[in-house]
């Protein structure tokens, strides 16, 4: 059991399939606290399977949670994946989507074989008992099938003092009865000191069953939420070590999730808070190390912005021109050779709309392969050259491409 603080302690509610919300990182592994719950005793030696070969330390706990401690039951259903403390509201039966080969209908997929009594406790209740040994959630993700709400409101302790991200997900659509929306989460979540950070995947469903060929697009139906503590929400109890550790752990969240921006905050803030404690590196976690180089390499980053609306459009009657759109006055009355041509055309009328849907095909493919190219000779700048080192070529990926576009933009 790793007994210090630094660790970064990444708690997932209804493991089933033995996965978790947090990334799983290779370089940084050895940093994590991986603990999986899941209420449902016959999967929990599934769940230790799959993560037994992760260099982080294990836990898998039996717990049901909730809003309070209490005496209830589970519906079990004939996808046990569905399983929840809600049962599917019938408004909802024929809704289904496309899963890889075969239709998933809710009305068979949820509904109930077993009802299966279970105890219910809270996060707050297993935290304060201190009778698990095991740190208190800094990343906590929640994935129970309709009660992510109820696991929040038994958490608000631990929100206040310990968690600094979190995951849950999110319906549009009220497919249980009874179950919070994503609406009421955000709200909760606000006034514990989150703020909404963005959507990771957003799932689609329809509420009428077509054959194939007549399928399109379905319902927004739910997704998976990150949600970051604010920074200035972090001061607990006036504890500066705990408050550096928090909003170094805030940061490198931040960042594992392509929050770069809100990491470097996370970071700035931290640094204040050096000066009355600064943590022993002995044993450092290899995401301390990380951050720490990482911070090297914005000192040295030069400070370059592209314009602002204000700077763009130095005055109200600038920013008003915008709408007198001098294009339309050429269009008018157009002239040159091209325009000449492209008349010519028209009236070629089979030959015209086939020429200008290779042209579109052709520039939209041109402007691909320049960008492409681009990103190929472009020399990496050294954060980006940290990140690929630590395994995090996809983030790095993400600075450099909005880094080429958007610095076409500054004056030369």
């Amino acid at each position: 059991m790793k007994s210090d603080n630094k660790h970064i302690s990444v708690h997932h509610i209804g493991a089933r399939s033995g996965s978790r919300a947090f990334p799983i990182l290779n370089r940084f592994e050895k940093d994590i606290i991986n603990v999986l719950y899941d209420m449902d005793p016959d999967c929990l030696r599934q769940i230790r399977e799959r993560n037994q070969n992760l260099k982080s330390e294990l836990h898998v706990l039996p717990y049901c949670l909730g809003d309070t401690c209490k005496k209830t039951y589970v519906n079990i259903n004939y996808d046990p994946y569905t399983s929840s403390l809600y049962e599917l509201n019938p408004n909802y039966n024929e809704y289904y989507e496309f899963n890889c080969d075969h239709d998933y209908l809710l009305s068979e997929a949820c509904r109930t074989m077993e009802k299966r009594p279970v105890e219910l406790v809270t996060i707050d209740h297993i935290f304060q008992s201190k009778g698990t040994g095991m740190p208190p959630p800094d990343f906590l993700s929640i994935d129970t099938e309709g009660s992510e709400y109820e696991i929040l409101l038994g958490a608000r302790e631990t929100l206040k003092s310990d968690i600094v991200a979190v995951v849950l997900e999110a319906e549009f659509h009220p497919f249980r009865k009874g179950r919070k929306l994503f609406g009421d989460q955000v709200k909760l979540l606000s006034d514990q000191g989150f703020e909404f950070a963005r959507f990771l995947n957003i799932q689609e469903a329809s509420p009428f069953r077509a054959p194939i060929g007549l399928r399109a697009e379905g319902f927004h139906a739910a997704s998976d939420v990150l949600f970051l503590r604010r920074p200035d929400n972090i001061d607990v109890e006036r504890n500066k070590l705990k408050n550096y550790l928090m909003l170094r752990k805030l940061a490198f969240i931040a960042i594992a999730f392509s929050q770069f921006e809100y990491g470097i905050e996370c970071l700035r803030r931290s640094k204040d808070l050096i000066g009355h404690h600064r943590p022993d590196r002995q044993e450092e976690p290899v995401y301390m190390r990380f951050l720490r180089e990482l911070e090297q390499h914005i000192e040295r980053m030069p400070q370059i912005f592209p314009p602002t609306f204000a700077t763009k459009y130095p005055s109200f009657a600038a920013s008003k021109s915008r709408f007198e759109n001098s294009t339309t006055n050429k269009m008018r009355n157009p002239t040159g050779t091209a325009h000449r041509i492209k008349q010519l055309l028209r009236q070629i009328s089979v030959l015209y709309p086939l020429l200008k849907r290779i042209k579109c095909i052709f520039d939209k493919l041109f402007s691909k392969v320049v960008f492409s190219i681009k990103l190929m000779l472009t020399r990496k700048t050294g954060i980006e050259a940290l990140l690929i080192q630590y395994g995090l070529k996809a983030h790095a990926n993400i600075l450099r491409r909005n880094r080429i576009i958007q610095t076409q933009f500054l004056k030369k």
